[in-house]
């Protein structure tokens, strides 16, 4: 999806109404959004719904951090917009909810003639998941508490945002989900992102993401992604090295 940066990220539904043609087959989202942190609301679904309203396409809808939502916010699943009649897949994973992310295990919800035809072509690319993580899967989900899981990495996404409020990093909009959060570099190197994070990586031991990496072509934007899924101490140690970053 276009995503307007200097916006709150909020999509540009003229650009997307714009982009869709005949030729268009499906539309692929993400919500909550990796690396924006945005997260759709009912007002991003029925904007969508009109624009393939009466089309032949298809909505692939990639939810994995579904239930990592801040600041009192609900994810919206695609599965239950009823506008798309039955045309939309939503897709999750076991690995971002439960923070087991080299585990590769997820799921999809759909309507019976998507799932049969999704079905028949994944049975050729993955034989099977093993079975202990299923076992151990299904007995976490008795006492999996998706929403005290969300409260422990808003806590961790406010650590960070306040141990870098004195620094030369500009914060844009705070994350509304994900454990993701952007900033920009622009007031301390001139570097192009990719340098940047290379540089920050072997002189200061803080690693990022530079933003170009979600995009076809070289961005001019100077903005990292911070990632605070991690224990409090690395995310206190990371923000004081960052603050004497000049």
């Amino acid at each position: 999806m276009t995503l307007e940066r200097f916006n709150n990220f909020d999509i540009n539904w003229e650009k997307i109404q714009n982009a869709v043609s005949t030729k268009t087959k499906a539309i692929l989202i993400n919500t909550p959004h990796n690396p924006t942190g945005y997260v759709w609301t009912q007002h991003d679904w029925d904007q969508l719904a009109a624009i393939i309203d009466g089309k032949e396409i298809y909505v692939i809808s990639d939810e994995v951090y579904d239930s990592i939502v801040f600041d009192g916010r609900q994810h919206i699943p695609g599965f239950l917009q009823e506008p798309f009649n039955n045309k939309v897949i939503s897709i999750y994973s076991f690995g971002k909810a439960f923070h087991i992310t080299g585990w590769k295990i997820g799921y999809c919800v759909a309507s019976k003639a998507i799932s049969e035809a999704f079905r028949s072509i994944h049975q050729y690319l993955t034989f099977s998941v093993n079975t202990p993580a299923q076992y151990a899967l299904a007995k976490y989900l008795q006492i999996y508490d998706p929403e005290e899981a969300a409260r422990m990495l808003q806590a961790k996404r406010d650590l960070l945002i306040n141990g870098l409020h004195s620094s030369g990093l500009r914060q844009l909009t705070t994350s509304a989900g994900t454990y993701f959060q952007l900033y920009d570099y622009s007031e301390i190197s001139n570097l192009n992102d990719v340098e940047f994070a290379q540089w920050l990586t072997v002189t200061h031991k803080v690693a990022t993401i530079p933003l170009s990496a979600f995009y076809k072509t070289p961005q001019k934007d100077r903005i990292v992604r911070f990632c605070f899924a991690k224990k409090d101490e690395v995310i206190e140690k990371a923000a004081e090295i960052l603050r004497h970053i000049s």
